[in-house]
């Protein structure tokens, strides 16, 4: 038989992986705008791979793990039963979105339910899977992620599986702490304008939509944008680490080790980790008002609200329809700036 090429290689490769994959798509990340040395973020786009964990391969993960910088990580997550649904794995130049759990649905909409039977079953047929992935997460290099600590108990959590060298990015940028806010911590965008600085452009809406809601459903309409926006935090994740002098920041944060931690106290810290995330989970990421308007000499609009319950805070994201005499509907969008 004979032996195949180079490039006839690369083409079976290629085409075996096509088999493997859900989605595959380019993105250009939109989070930071940079100029000079720094413009290549905004031109280089990102080769996704979106695939179930069954169909993981060595081959697949291999870059992942022999990787020496830092690699940046996010988590997706059911908006039913905020389970783990993907996990994002990002180096420079492409991103693996790897897929938890049954994908098939009730009807309803619903996840369908496994019973604990099922659940071992589907864990025996993923053990060479998760092994493999787990090569990945106890490299030495280091992970990094905002909101590491929850993130490490939820892999252990959901996919029994650990981190090693684990790096919470707000950690490197803590605020100062006083008496009264002993725990307070930065937001994802404090934490990354603290990064960068002045050197390049923090472009704060799309990184709050970014952040704000960390479900993920790729068939769902729901959360159309769920795929690009996990690719999106585990992008920024793995640059910051790289940008200018960053390395020095993180370096002076304390690795999460999850794999020198007894079972027991795992299951405690996970449960803990899980009922935290979840009252987070619970506050609703839309709200309705009631409100009167007015315009003035300037153009601009102004709100009242017609009740202290649906009082609008300031910088509030705010999207006001407005349905015309022709029964024509407008959508106007803004940010709510307190007078």
């Amino acid at each position: 038989m004979a032996s195949l090429t180079t490039d006839e290689r690369k083409a079976d490769a290629k085409a075996r992986l096509k088999q493997r994959v859900l989605n595959e798509f380019d993105l250009t990340q939109n989070l930071l705008t940079g100029s000079g040395v720094n413009h290549h973020i905004n031109i280089r786009p990102l080769k996704i791979f979106t695939l179930h964990e069954s169909n993981l391969t060595h081959g697949m993960l291999r870059k992942f793990v022999e990787y020496q910088g830092p690699l940046g990580i996010s988590g997706g997550f059911d908006p039913r039963d905020q389970a783990l649904r993907a996990l994002a794995l990002s180096l420079e130049d492409r991103c693996l979105v790897i897929e938890f759990g049954d994908n098939n649905k009730k009807k309803s909409g619903q996840k369908k339910r496994r019973s604990q039977t099922d659940e071992q079953t589907l864990d025996l047929d993923l053990e060479e899977q998760r092994r493999q992935l787990g090569k990945v997460l106890t490299r030495e290099a280091g992970l990094f992620a905002f909101d590491m600590g929850p993130l490490s108990m939820t892999l252990y959590r959901d996919l029994n599986l650990r981190v090693t060298s684990g790096v919470d990015i707000q950690s490197a940028f803590p605020e100062e702490k006083s008496e009264s806010r002993p725990h307070l911590r930065k937001t994802p965008i404090d934490a990354i304008k603290a990064c960068v600085g002045d050197h390049l452009k923090v472009n704060t809406a799309n990184i709050s939509a970014v952040f704000q809601d960390l479900s993920y459903d790729r068939l769902d309409p729901e959360w159309p944008s769920s795929e690009q926006h996990i690719v999106q935090r585990a992008w920024i994740s793995h640059y910051l680490p790289t940008f200018e002098n960053g390395a020095e920041a993180f370096d002076k944060v304390s690795k999460i080790n999850t794999s020198v931690l007894p079972a027991n106290t795992l299951d405690f810290l996970a449960k803990l980790a899980g009922d935290s995330f979840r009252l987070s989970y619970l506050q609703p990421l839309k709200t309705s008002h009631k409100f009167e308007a007015s315009s003035d000499n300037m153009g601009d609009i102004n709100v009242k609200s017609t009740n202290y319950k649906g009082k609008m805070r300031s910088n509030m994201d705010v999207a006001v329809t407005v349905k015309n005499e022709q029964g024509g509907i407008h959508v106007i969008r803004g940010i709510h700036r307190r007078s």
